[in-house]
């Protein structure tokens, strides 16, 4: 019975989430019309620990998702034709498959970031192999965490040269914006 519980506490957390994403979301393409209507964002295929974006992803038809796939060590993100054509790759994570094609980092409005940890500067812990740090070097789109408000980290992360702050955080609770100092 906990089990249940606690898998329909994290489904609820998850509606949550999507709820406030999809507010910003809203917002931030209302305010960035593209000429040909459509925005492209980058997104995540969850591991276990992250913020399962299934439902939300499914919902978003205005948008072209693309999702990283991890190539010579190096995070790329690639748009699957659906985004159900995905496959296991790099450490046993889902990514798109064969027929997909790679999107430069210049033409994506913004990305959706997995987050373990996070601050109020917007500064983040991921898995720790810094791919997301080296890719948002020289990306001029929008930045969005997903966390659950538990992973919110109340002291201040310690951070390195490389290390690369989002503009929002979302979680079930909060949309955060990252306070610049």
């Amino acid at each position: 019975k906990t089990l249940r519980t606690s898998i329909a506490d994290r489904e609820d957390r998850e509606k949550s989430l999507a709820a406030n994403l999809k507010q910003l979301m809203d917002q931030i393409l209302q305010s960035a019309v593209r000429a040909e209507g459509v925005q492209n964002w980058g997104a995540y295929m969850a591991i276990p620990g992250e913020v399962n974006l299934e439902k939300f992803l499914k919902l978003r038809q205005d948008v072209h998702w693309s999702f990283p796939r991890i190539i010579d060590h190096k995070l790329e993100m690639w748009r699957p034709r659906l985004i159900t054509d995905v496959k296991p790759g790099a450490f046993g994570i889902l990514e798109p498959g064969d027929d997909s094609r790679l999107v430069p980092p210049q033409q994506l409005d913004g990305l959706l970031i997995p987050l373990v940890a996070f601050d109020e500067r917007g500064f983040r812990l991921g898995s720790g192999k810094g791919f997301y740090d080296r890719y948002l070097q020289g990306f001029g789109g929008r930045t969005i965490g997903i966390a659950f408000e538990c992973q919110r980290h109340l002291q201040l992360l310690p951070v390195e040269p490389h290390d690369r702050p989002v503009e929002f955080v979302v979680t079930e609770r909060n949309i955060h914006m990252a306070m610049k100092f």
